[in-house]
């Protein structure tokens, strides 16, 4: 099948079918990684406290010590102050469609619909 969009094509569902192969592709490529070579965190966890999440990513993949970054990394943080993401909102039927294509995916990663 060609990757591309056609022209007429449902463009939610391609988007949809595109993703699962993609985090399905992520997931069978992520078991062949060695130990120590791959570290998921969650963005909430990230977006509430952003140093202690990187220091945890810099000790489980062994990036060297986080001091020694870690005072510019808060001071970049400090600069985003009054950065505020965008707010969407999902039809009822849109809804419906994620949790069905990524449904579980979403349950394995402990995140809500």
């Amino acid at each position: 099948m060609n990757a591309l969009v056609r022209p007429n094509t449902n463009l939610e569902s391609h988007v949809l079918q595109r993703g699962r192969e993609m985090y399905d592709g992520f997931e069978t490529a992520r078991a062949s990684l060695p130990a120590g070579r791959f570290h998921q965190l969650r963005y909430e966890d990230l977006v509430r406290d952003p140093l202690a999440m990187l220091q945890e990513c810099y000790r489980t993949l062994e990036l060297g010590d986080f001091t020694s970054v870690r005072q510019r990394v808060a001071g970049y943080l400090g600069s985003l102050h009054e950065y505020r993401p965008n707010q969407y909102e999902i039809s009822p039927a849109a809804r419906r469609a994620v949790q069905d294509a990524w449904g579980p995916m979403y349950r394995r990663w402990e995140y809500d619909v």
